[in-house]
């Protein structure tokens, strides 16, 4: 995966997964914010918007997979 500042991402998210046992919260999940884009997690009660959100900001493992916010300079 290219990372260079030329790519044009603001934050990246590249197969995320978290299990609790054998229930899968999060499956591989791939996401690409561009500067300038919002996005929102939509979804019921259990089907990992708060995992995802703690994996991006370390507050949950997010083994194997990337959570990568591009900081600006």
């Amino acid at each position: 995966m290219n990372n260079t500042a030329t790519d044009g991402w603001t934050f990246r998210v590249d197969n995320l997964v978290k299990h609790f046992g054998t229930v899968a919260a999060n499956d591989g999940i791939t996401l690409r914010v561009e500067p300038g884009e919002v996005y929102g997690l939509l979804g019921p009660n259990g089907a990992g918007k708060s995992t995802l959100v703690k994996q991006t900001i370390g507050l949950a493992d997010r083994l194997p997979g990337l959570a990568a916010p591009r900081m600006a300079l």
